[in-house]
């Protein structure tokens, strides 16, 4: 018997593409190697997607949110520690 991968069709669809598209490039690869790599049904890539296009686009959002999470993140560590920075009296 097969052992299921736990983690939903949509996310292993997006890591394989994210994988395959670093390793051979978004032209490089087609949907049948994501389908492979994600081990599903390739009905699941237009059901979720609309084809290959809508991976990148997908691939793509993760990727800004992913960054845009990080960058406020540490965008208000650096504006708190420099606002006390700022309120401190320096004394010369």
């Amino acid at each position: 018997m097969a052992v299921k991968n736990p983690k939903e069709p949509k996310q292993r669809i997006l890591d394989a593409a994210i994988a395959l598209f670093a390793q051979k490039g978004f032209a490089g690869n087609g949907i049948r190697e994501i389908v492979k790599e994600a081990n599903i049904n390739i009905a699941m890539i237009y059901y979720y997607f609309e084809g290959k296009i809508g991976i990148l686009k997908a691939v793509i959002e993760e990727f800004f949110d992913q960054y845009s999470q990080f960058f406020q993140n540490h965008y208000s560590t650096v504006s708190k520690w420099h606002l006390w920075y700022c309120s401190q009296e320096t004394k010369i």
